[in-house]
């Protein structure tokens, strides 16, 4: 749902998510990279370096991996 978040409003989001977690709270996300669209509606532009922008003031990532399979039109983009 991260590319529904309209791009001005990211960073308030990554401080809710901090704001709602418990001390030993876990943040998983899933990133599903979306390409650049022609309208200013979601959904939005998303990278993984958007949600690190986002997300790294309040979180330590684990893990970033990109999937061993996947179908060739999505290759890249999950």
């Amino acid at each position: 749902f991260f590319c529904a978040i309209d791009p001005d409003q990211r960073l308030a989001w990554g401080k809710k998510m901090n704001e709602l977690l418990s001390d030993n709270g876990v943040l998983v996300t899933l990133m599903f990279p979306i390409k650049k669209f022609t309208d200013n509606t979601p959904p939005f532009v998303s990278t993984p370096e958007d949600y690190e922008k986002v997300l790294n003031p309040y979180f330590k990532m684990v893990e970033k991996c990109e999937p061993k399979t996947s179908i060739v039109s999505r290759k890249g983009l999950e």
